[in-house]
């Protein structure tokens, strides 16, 4: 599902849980081109579904020259094409690959261990 950033149906905020519906509005809503956004860990108030519907957003924001500093731990997040990672250890703050990231690699040992089940 596609979200426009310039409107939100009534029936498109009856399908989401109130969290969900509050937060996709204010981001469809009230951000708007030329910004800068700080979320931290966004994730928290979205299905997996409406995360991806959020990555939507935030491409068509970027197009419009905003920038985002978003805090997370959701590897479906860290996906984002455009994104660069930063992470943050007690020698300081380094760009890393996706697939460097402790989230990344949590996650593929998960699954590589439920598929051996």
């Amino acid at each position: 599902m596609s979200i426009a950033l310039s409107f939100v149906t009534v029936e498109f905020l009856f399908t989401l849980s109130p969290t969900e519906s509050l937060f996709l509005s204010l981001v469809t809503n009230r951000f708007e081109g030329n910004g800068l956004y700080i979320l931290d860990e966004p994730e928290a108030a979205l299905s997996p579904q409406r995360l991806m519907s959020l990555m939507i957003a935030i491409d068509e924001l970027v197009e419009e020259n905003s920038q985002f500093v978003i805090a997370t731990h959701s590897p479906i997040l860290m996906t984002y094409p455009k994104a660069e990672i930063l992470e943050m250890t007690d020698t300081g703050i380094h760009k890393v690959k996706y697939s460097e990231t402790e989230h990344y690699k949590i996650t593929k040992q998960f699954w590589m261990t439920l598929n051996e089940c």
